[in-house]
């Protein structure tokens, strides 16, 4: 998968990915835990429209400010 966008905020993180063999877009939602980055695995979002896939990662990451 290819990483295409990060939004960060305090303690939580927001990424949009490329997934070529699937032809689709993913949200994923990351919570620090222990010091790291660790995804919320309940949280994936799968679209294969890259703009909603992008206004759906800054609507999840404006939720957490």
């Amino acid at each position: 998968m290819k990483k295409l966008e990060t939004l960060n905020n305090t303690g939580t993180q927001t990424r949009v990915y490329w997934n070529a063999e699937w032809s689709e877009y993913q949200v994923k939602f990351y919570r620090v835990v222990n010091g790291a980055f660790k995804v919320d695995s309940d949280s994936t979002y799968f679209t294969t429209d890259k703009n909603d896939a992008i206004d759906t990662a800054r609507k999840i990451n404006a939720t957490y400010k």
